[in-house]
């Protein structure tokens, strides 16, 4: 049996148990002691325990480890979730710099965001209305003080100038429907805006404009330059050879440019675009009076990419022997539109010489043209090869012999619209050598000439495709031959 040595001997292991006995007893009377006091002293600081004579080396009061009250972060501190330097009371330390995070800067993207709306749209008012919450302005916005006038005016602006899909600018642009969905008129100032703010645009109509002037031309060559290429000014009746000298000297790339109705233009005005726009290949100038060979002749010598060539209503054109149309046979070969309706005095010379230079036309339009005879259509049944619209309305020396020449001409089969309304010498004998010589009509006019029922009969024989037939002001069709055609062409 092994003997236990007792506290006063001098082994280690009884050093150790006495040393262990002696913590467990101070401890107790500490804790007592704690529990009794409000004023206390840690051990090895100045002062002592009571009962205790010397510090305990090694006692440590687990309870003493949490923050005293003095040193809980206060109410009013906004900074919460940041260490700052405090003092031994846990007061802040005045003097201390503390630095904010960087989360928490004034002027961030978002702050700035929100100052942006604000400035635009006005702080939001809350409303409360049967429980619903409701957000109104409570400061006018940036549209808020336009009239409706203007409001108009912007939404047409929108509709006619941007693309839908994009935030881009048309580049083809209708200032007449702008102005119509605007509700005012178009005037200069309204051209060199459009023509200022959008430099791109390469098709511009002012057709209805009549407000626009050489001005309004002025803008156009200035602006828009050598980009703009289709240019529409019907109705604008203001235009003279000023403005368009202005075209010809900085927009030479025109392409198209339509001046119907436009009275004041003159031969003048015709040379002055003779001289700049050489790229033209569309050209109307119907109505305008004012023009004569001169001016076309000069247009034909100076265009020769010419293709479509409108000079309808233009009553002195070939007051000098045809002039005009020979110099357009001669140059324009190109040629594939040609409406010469009204102009009385074109003949038979002027028009073989189209039909033998001008090969390529495909619509030709003579109504009116009340000189032209067999020989004109006889030239144009020999030389064109693809005609397909011919219009010879109005012809006084045209007889039922004549229309033989369309029998075997290379254009027959591709006619697919004929008028020949008001040829008082056009009986059944005539209706029947033009149905059998292009049998793939489909519009055919034949009004107020001398058929009779049994042209109805003809045509359903040999033309199955007819869609568009004019018959009226014809005295010898019956209700019978209005059976006939229903009945062969539905």
């Amino acid at each position: 049996m092994s003997h236990r040595p007792n506290s006063s001997s001098g082994s280690p292991a009884g050093r150790r148990v006495h040393l262990n006995d002696s913590l467990s007893s101070n401890y107790h009377q500490l804790g007592s002691e704690m529990e009794h006091s409000n004023s206390m002293t840690l051990p090895g600081r100045s002062g002592s325990l009571a009962g205790s004579s010397a510090p305990l080396p090694g006692l440590v009061d687990l309870r003493m480890t949490r923050p005293p009250e003095s040193m809980k972060q206060r109410g009013t501190d906004n900074l919460s979730s940041v260490n700052v330097p405090r003092d031994a009371d846990g007061n802040i330390i005045e003097a201390a710099k503390v630095r904010r995070p960087r989360g928490l800067a004034g002027k961030n993207f978002e702050e700035k965001k929100a100052q942006a709306v604000l400035k635009m749209y006005g702080p939001p008012q809350r409303e409360i209305m049967g429980g619903a919450e409701l957000a109104t302005q409570n400061d006018k916005g940036m549209f808020d003080d336009i009239t409706p006038e203007q409001q108009d005016r912007l939404r047409a602006m929108l509709k006619n100038f941007c693309t839908i899909d994009t935030d881009r600018m048309l580049t083809e642009v209708d200032l007449r429907q702008y102005g119509i969905d605007a509700v005012e008129e178009v005037t200069n100032a309204t051209v060199q805006e459009l023509c200022a703010v959008n430099p791109g645009i390469t098709r511009l109509s002012l057709t209805g404009c009549p407000a626009v002037t050489d001005v309004g031309l002025w803008a156009i060559s200035r602006h828009l330059g050598p980009r703009i290429q289709h240019l529409a000014l019907g109705g604008c009746d203001e235009i003279t050879s000023v403005g368009l000298r202005a075209l010809s000297l900085r927009s030479p790339n025109l392409i198209s440019l339509d001046f119907t109705g436009c009275h004041k233009l003159d031969d003048v005005a015709l040379s002055t675009l003779a001289g700049g726009c050489w790229n033209l290949e569309n050209l109307v100038v119907t109505d305008c009076p004012g023009i004569t060979d001169s001016g076309v002749s000069k247009i034909s010598r100076s265009c020769g990419k010419l293709r479509r060539l409108d000079l309808s209503k233009c009553t002195n054109v070939g007051e000098f022997g045809d002039k005009a149309l020979l110099d357009i046979g001669t140059f324009n070969v190109n040629l594939e539109f040609l409406n010469l309706m009204g102009c009385k005095r074109v003949d038979d010379k002027g028009l073989k010489a189209i039909a033998i230079g001008c090969t390529q036309i495909r619509q030709i339009r003579l109504s009116g043209c009340d000189r032209i005879s067999g020989d004109c259509l006889r030239a144009l049944c020999k030389h064109n090869k693809r005609m397909e619209d011919l219009m010879l309305s109005g012809s006084m020396k045209l007889k039922d012999k004549d229309f033989r020449y369309l029998m075997g001409a290379p254009m027959s089969h591709l006619l697919t619209a004929i008028d020949f309304s008001a040829t008082s010498n056009l009986t059944d004998i005539g209706i029947q050598t033009i149905c059998q010589a292009a049998p793939n009509i489909i519009r055919l006019n034949l009004a107020d000439c001398q058929a009779t029922d049994d042209a109805a009969q003809i045509m359903v024989q040999n033309c199955t495709n007819i869609r568009y037939l004019d018959l009226s002001r014809s005295a010898n069709v019956t209700d019978n031959a209005v059976d006939v055609l229903a009945r062969g062409l539905s």
